[in-house]
């Protein structure tokens, strides 16, 4: 038989281990939205641990990566006066994280508290604010990479206009239906060229309406922009 007051015992209290606890029996449901099909590497983001010490105070800081870009650390411990569980919180991109990440150490300055035994709320709030970050690092990736693809787009038409010239056309000989303010609309493309500023500009009109609308293609989303290089026959695949 093991003695069981030193079985698994690396120093931290009893409660940030709890915590540790929790969080390795959440640790797929928190990557889950990560989660890519890989065989080798199935999530795009890591949960690493670290052991956290500080004078009396010893815990865990427990790191979450996502895409070797960004990262999140709770240094997680047990106050040596108070008994109440600390969380300390950085964004520093590091492998050796001690919670703080140079912000200056206070025993009684931390980001977030919890009552003594409270280690399943700690754990729910940690896992909570995890996903939240995933999900805000998500959201600015799919930004990027929308951005990225607009620019390759564009790029594509200038570099097509310059080849070809101004594109001219006879109303309703090349129809789209671009999204103004959430509604559809049947539009004729008459004009494209390149203003003085080398953007493109796209004239289109309504069908028997003789005013027309001069925009810029970066106005339309990246859908609407591959129907436009579509109808102009202009092969965009391999920039996307």
């Amino acid at each position: 038989m093991i003695n069981l007051e030193n079985y698994l015992y690396d120093g931290a209290g009893w409660q940030p281990r709890m915590v540790m606890c929790y969080l390795q029996d959440r640790y797929e449901c928190i990557l889950d939205k990560t989660y890519t099909g890989d065989a080798w590497s199935p999530y795009k983001a890591t949960i690493f641990l670290n052991h956290y010490q500080y004078g009396r105070e010893k815990g865990y800081v427990f790191s979450l990566r996502y895409n070797y870009q960004k990262q999140v650390n709770y240094a997680v411990y047990q106050h040596c006066i108070s008994d109440c569980i600390c969380v300390v919180k950085s964004n520093a991109l590091t492998d050796h994280s001690d919670g703080w990440d140079g912000k200056e150490w206070s025993k009684y300055d931390h980001d977030k508290e919890f009552d003594w035994d409270e280690v399943i709320k700690c754990g729910e709030w940690i896992e909570k604010d995890m996903i939240a970050e995933l999900t805000k690092w998500q959201k600015e990736e799919q930004k990027t990479k929308y951005e990225e693809e607009k620019s390759n787009l564009i790029g594509v038409l200038r570099d097509a206009i310059r080849e070809h010239g101004d594109y001219s056309f006879a109303e309703g000989e090349k129809v789209f239906d671009p999204t103004y303010f959430g509604e559809k609309r049947e539009e004729s493309i008459c004009d494209v060229y390149l203003n003085d500023e080398d953007d493109p500009i796209i004239v289109t009109c309504s069908k028997g309406e003789e005013e027309t609308d001069h925009s810029r293609v970066d106005e339309f989303s990246n859908a609407e922009i591959r129907v436009i290089l579509t109808l102009l026959g202009i092969d965009w695949h391999d920039c996307c």
